[in-house]
Formats: C-alpha cells, sequence, structure tokens
C-alpha cells in the first residue's frame, strides 16, 4: 500500500515538473515570436528606405556627370525616374549612360563601389540585360578590370 501511494505521489509530481516546463517553453516562445516579428517589420522598413537611398544616389550620380543625356532619355521615354522605364531597350541606354559614366569619370572611390555594386547587382537580377550581351559583356568587362 505504501509503494503504491508513493508511485502515485512520484507520478504527480513528475506531471506536475512535464506541465511547468512546456508552461515555460511556450512562454518563452510566445516571446520570441513577439521579438521576430517586430524586427523583420523593422527590417523591411530599413530595406525599404535602403532601396529609397540607393535610387536616390544612382540619380544624384548620374544628374552629375550626365544630366542632359539623362533628361533627354526621361523625356524620351516619358517617365519621371529612371526605375520607372518599363521598355528593356529604354533600360539598356540608361545601363550605358551610367557605365559610361563609370568607365570615363574620375568619381570617388565611394561612387566607384557604388556604381559596382549597382552593375553587379543589375547582371545577377536583371533579366532585360540578358537579351542585350554585348551590354552585358561590357559591363562584365569594366567590373573586371577595375583597378
Amino acid at each position: 500500500m505504501r509503494d503504491s501511494f508513493l508511485r502515485k505521489l512520484i507520478a504527480i509530481i513528475v506531471q506536475i515538473i512535464v506541465l511547468v516546463i512546456i508552461f515555460v517553453v511556450f512562454r518563452s516562445n510566445k516571446y520570441l515570436n513577439k521579438k521576430y516579428n517586430s524586427n523583420s517589420v523593422q527590417s523591411s522598413v530599413s530595406q525599404d528606405e535602403q532601396l529609397k537611398q540607393a535610387k536616390t544616389r544612382l540619380t544624384d550620380i548620374v544628374k552629375k556627370y550626365r544630366n542632359t543625356q539623362f533628361e533627354e532619355l526621361l523625356k524620351e521615354v516619358k517617365v519621371t525616374d529612371w526605375y520607372d522605364i518599363k521598355n528593356e531597350a529604354d533600360c539598356v541606354k540608361f545601363y550605358k549612360i551610367v557605365l559610361d559614366i563609370y568607365n570615363k569619370e574620375k568619381l570617388s572611390v565611394e561612387d566607384k563601389v557604388f556604381l559596382k555594386g549597382f552593375f553587379e547587382g543589375s547582371l545577377e537580377y536583371d533579366e532585360a540585360l540578358d537579351d542585350f550581351q554585348d551590354v552585358k559583356n561590357e559591363i562584365k568587362n569594366s567590373i573586371e578590370n577595375e583597378v
């Protein structure tokens, strides 16, 4: 009789410990989910802000060195910003303007690195360049031959 009571007592204690552990795990998981969700929202906001800053910086660089060509292209395409250009041939014209700046102008180190990153990202993600292999190869050569 005594063994039976002791076994029941141990079983109840083990069950209580298991319930406490489960409660603590769920509680901490709930906290981690809240923390992760708030960080991901902040991260997406900062990514949007970074993208906006990058677009503005590229526009500033192009306007600084090739403003007339840039304005003519925007008028021809009938858009206000370069990232609104939809036609692939017109996108390639924009790339050629930026490539001309990259190759021929004396840029600061920061601007040179920024344009190099722009071209690397474009080569990787922009499908418009796949149809224009000559421009794509010209961009690759410019990036690779840079000292």
